[in-house]
């Protein structure tokens, strides 16, 4: 099936400024068509090592998700049980969420800056991630409390980080999450992002002529490439989910980061409804010796 993908164009220097507005500023975001594969009849065939992705669902009683005491108390364990049946880690912390996300067709698309689906294709960590910068990943408080409590300073001696993606609204939904198969993405496919935070009392322009290396936060993004496959799993059920690979340190240039996007699906039909999902990562010690 065919279908489209929003990717950046990178600045003279390689990189990206954006602003973190609804429709990120400044990433020049152009539509391009890709070939979206199927790939749910292969899901148990998928690996976090190889493809990058794999489905799965969340083992949990039926929740309120607009009720954060119902999140932290029952949906957070659960999500850490999922990613660690799947990982085979020792134990997680979650941190960058949740984040609830609605299509554009949804009035509550607005509410946020990241309340719309990520149509840019990116793989979320910059380029230079690396343990001692997870103090300033988005609501990362509580994980680094318990990382401190567990470990001190001492770096776990083996570690990864995991996106979870779950679906809440039922099928057909109107738009769905893309991953790239992680064996066809280059590593020069990887733009660095500079990513600065709105202010209203500012115009676009002036926030975007600040420099890169003052950037508030950075990301990565992905440039266009044929030799990527790009793949989905049609009619997501709600409670069913994504658990993908966002960066390995172990794993050498590409760090395994799964690039993934929103896309639309041209064959949802007529009684498509906006799509609902919900996300949060969480890093995984497997060795902390």
């Amino acid at each position: 099936m065919q279908s489209t993908l929003n990717f950046v164009t990178p600045g003279e220097d390689g990189r990206v400024k954006f602003i973190l507005d609804y429709g990120w500023t400044g990433t020049q975001q152009r539509s391009a068509k890709i070939e979206l594969h199927d790939v749910r009849a292969q899901a148990a065939d998928f690996s976090l090592d190889r493809e990058g992705f794999i489905l799965t669902r969340l083992e949990c009683p039926a929740l309120d998700y607009s009720d954060i005491a119902q999140i932290e108390s029952t949906w957070k364990p659960a999500v850490e049980r999922t990613v660690l049946r799947h990982t085979g880690g020792n134990w997680a912390v979650l941190f960058a969420g949740p984040n609830i996300r609605y299509s554009e067709a949804h009035e509550n698309s607005r509410g946020t800056s990241i309340a719309a689906p990520a149509r840019a294709v990116h793989s979320d960590l910059p380029g230079n991630f690396a343990y001692g910068l997870m103090s300033r990943q988005p609501v990362a408080e509580q994980a680094m409390h318990t990382l401190a409590q567990r470990l001190g300073h001492k770096e776990p001696k083996r570690w990864r980080i995991f996106n979870y993606w779950q679906m809440l609204s039922p099928p057909p939904q109107d738009c769905t999450l893309c991953l790239c198969d992680n064996t066809t993405l280059a590593v020069e496919d990887i733009v660095e992002g500079c990513g600065f935070f709105d202010d209203s009392a500012k115009e676009r322009s002036e926030i975007l002529a600040r420099e890169a290396d003052g950037a508030d936060f950075r990301i990565t993004f992905v440039r266009e490439n044929p030799a990527q496959k790009w793949c989905y799993f049609p009619t997501m059920e709600p409670g069913e989910a994504l658990v993908f690979s966002t960066f390995d340190p172990a794993a050498g240039p590409g760090f395994r980061r799964t690039a993934h996007g929103a896309a639309d699906v041209p064959d949802a039909g007529a009684t498509a409804v906006p799509r609902n999902s919900i996300e949060i990562r969480a890093l995984v010690v497997f060795d902390d010796e």
